[in-house]
């Protein structure tokens, strides 16, 4: 390493205007002139801070901090800076606690907001990477596997295909702006495959008609999300789809010339609406993404989807899980569907998002009992020495019964 013209080492910089080397000829900063201020954020920058950090997940924090400040208290604990057999035990009783929200103990996802709450205030604090947190989380992963004993799993929301998506869509009117703005969530989410905070803070500005004949539909830029904490941003094609009821083309335009109407050309994508007020107020500026969840539980209800066989409830989330196992029924590749649900390659969390609703004739092992049953026909058909017949698609080789029958028995079809 070359020196510069004051004799110090090239590329490194001085602090405190020395660099002092070492006998062993390890190079070490003196950092004898540091005073308060070399550790001191401005409020400003605390501001930011504060406002880097998503508002739900924000306020989920604060919650946290206080039940953890209020812990340490009673237990006569310094919560500020945070010892890891602090943290380790105040885990531990929350593993021991009943939520009062839920009435069940706290879920896995729930210990480890907590955990996150605490090591974030302490990161604003100046304490990064305290407390620490091996312990704690040991207890986190005993306590999600005493869960799964119990029959707790991880709470999915259910799905709707896309027959039923088409269903829900055609139940809106689009000449209201209700409806309108209704059918753009809805075909957005189910061809986007968006969560709720995504399609909340969609502008008009992020969407864009495509204007290549070969690749109808529109672009939607999302500026960020989950997986896109820096804002990089990612620009996807949703597909025209002839201007049916799910087609995001059709609906985009229909409500982008409502807005347009009453004079709204830029801002938020979705808006609230209200019939009953005047036509000055009749859109708002903005929705929450947890109105997002609510107006979609509320169309999916209605049409008669809200709960899936295995007593799943339908929220906003389902809408992701319902693309993507949709498009991989039609034959998308793995590849493909991370790719456009925004997932990364190098993990298998979008597999968790494939499942189906109770379709039963798809199953794998109905096939192989329809498959059974079939080869039994052939072979009862070849011994009484008339020609085999072929079940034609849709027969009912394997029929399922009500609890109290004999649910066990392959059913032939009638002939």
């Amino acid at each position: 390493m070359g020196l510069n013209p004051n004799g110090h080492p090239r590329g490194l910089p001085a602090v405190g205007g020395e660099l002092v080397v070492r006998a062993d000829g390890q190079i070490v900063a003196d950092v004898s002139e540091w005073t308060d201020a070399d550790h001191q954020l401005t409020e400003r920058t605390r501001e930011k801070l504060r406002a880097a950090v998503p508002a739900e997940t924000f306020r989920a924090y604060q919650r946290w901090w206080r039940l953890a400040a209020t812990w340490c208290a009673s237990e006569g604990r310094v919560p500020l800076p945070m010892t890891p057999a602090t943290l380790t035990e105040f885990v531990r009783v929350l593993t021991d606690t009943i939520s009062d929200r839920t009435g069940r103990p706290y879920s896995v996802a729930s210990l480890d907001q907590a955990v996150a709450a605490v090591r974030a205030v302490h990161t604003q604090a100046g304490w990064d990477g305290m407390p620490g947190t091996t312990e704690a989380r040991t207890l986190i992963r005993d306590h999600g596997a005493q869960l799964a004993d119990d029959g707790r799993t991880e709470k999915q929301s259910a799905i709707v295909t896309a027959d039923q998506a088409l269903d829900v869509a055609e139940r809106c009117d689009p000449a209201t702006l209700a409806g309108a703005r209704d059918r753009v969530l809805i075909s957005f989410s189910f061809a986007a495959w968006t969560r709720r905070s995504e399609l909340a803070a969609l502008t008009l500005a992020d969407v864009r008609v495509s204007t290549d004949p070969e690749r109808p539909g529109v672009y939607v830029r999302f500026r960020r999300s989950k997986t896109d904490q820096a804002g990089k941003g990612t620009e996807k094609l949703l597909p025209a789809r002839g201007g049916d009821a799910l087609c995001p083309l059709a609906a985009y335009r229909t409500w982008r010339t409502m807005l347009a109407e009453r004079g709204i050309t830029s801002g938020r994508l979705l808006r609230g609406v209200y019939q009953a007020r005047t036509p000055a107020r009749q859109i708002t500026d903005s929705i929450a993404p947890r109105t997002v969840n609510d107006i979609s539980k509320r169309l999916v209800g209605a049409a008669g989807y809200a709960v899936d066989e295995q007593g799943r409830e339908f929220t906003a989330h389902g809408w992701r899980a319902s693309g993507r196992s949709a498009a991989r029924k039609a034959g998308a590749s793995k590849e493909s569907a991370d790719r456009h649900g925004r997932w990364s390659a190098k993990t298998n969390t979008g597999d968790r998002y494939e499942r189906d609703r109770g379709e039963y004739a798809d199953h794998p092992m109905a096939r192989v009992a329809a498959q059974q049953a079939r080869e039994a026909a052939e072979r009862r058909t070849e011994a009484a020495g008339a020609p085999a017949e072929t079940p034609v698609e849709g027969s009912p080789l394997v029929q399922v019964h009500d609890p109290g029958q004999n649910s066990g028995q392959l059913a032939m079809p009638i002939r």
